[in-house]
């Protein structure tokens, strides 16, 4: 049988954010997009210090993470999700909670056989705006374009690796260096054939905006942007508006 894919969700904690709605209503517009998976093999799993209420879906669950505030816990968040999950052969796929996937990538997944997947190709979308630029391998035609996996934390999926947490951990949460850390652990990485992905930018309340390199990534999109054609398909598949992704009331910053 194919096996079954785990997102696995790491929320921010309250305490670290200014306005709690716009990390809410990012994170119900990403699981929207797992709800709308043409493959319903899936689950997901939200880890943080405080989980807001989820859709009624069994294959959404939270796991709440009872532990003081220490930075960008990811990693911790991770390890908690993996810890409660059996070692079995899913397929775990770290995301963002303020990323969104393509409805067909889930399906994508289970229906060939590969040790994970990479993403490669995808969008950054100003939240404020709903501007969009594209990702993917540079080019002679795109040669300022950057690959998915290389900006953003929702990088692709991977197997456990037997017996060593620290090294899937690794795999998953340093996303950067998918592509050659997989490798020394088995996992020779497939790239998903198709734009998979969307990265939701300058919302306030990403890792990006309270870093100050929030406009990096707004110069990227300025830089890489997607045909009028290429705009719309994305609003389609994603379910996105026309124009900011955000209600007028979270976008406060």
């Amino acid at each position: 049988m194919p096996p079954r894919v785990l997102f696995c969700i790491p929320l921010i904690a309250r305490a670290m954010v200014r306005d709690w709605s716009v990390v809410t209503r990012c994170l119900e517009l990403t699981l929207g997009t797992l709800l709308r998976q043409t493959d319903p093999n899936w689950r997901a799993v939200v880890c943080g210090q405080d989980v807001p209420p989820l859709p009624p879906d069994p294959r959404v669950t939270g796991l709440p993470l009872d532990r003081p505030l220490d930075g960008d816990d990811k990693w911790a968040k991770i390890t908690a999700i993996l810890r409660a999950e059996p070692e079995d052969d899913t397929l775990l796929f770290a995301l963002d909670a303020d990323d969104l996937v393509v409805p067909d990538l889930v399906a994508h997944m289970r229906s060939e056989a590969a040790d994970g997947w990479l993403l490669t190709d995808g969008w950054s979308i100003d939240a404020r705006t709903g501007r969009i630029g594209r990702h993917g391998a540079p080019s002679a035609d795109h040669p300022k374009r950057a690959p998915f996996y290389r900006v953003c934390g929702t990088a692709g999926a991977v197997r456990r690796v037997a017996g060593d947490l620290k090294a899937t951990r690794q795999m998953m949460v340093r996303h950067f260096e998918l592509p050659e850390t997989a490798p020394l652990h088995g996992q020779h990485l497939r790239p998903i054939p198709f734009p998979a992905a969307a990265y939701l930018v300058a919302h306030g309340e990403n890792q990006e905006s309270r870093s100050g390199r929030e406009n990096d990534k707004l110069r990227y999109i300025a830089a890489n942007p997607v045909t009028a054609a290429e705009t719309a398909e994305v609003r389609r598949l994603l379910h996105l508006p026309d124009g900011p992704v955000l209600p007028a009331r979270s976008r406060t910053l």
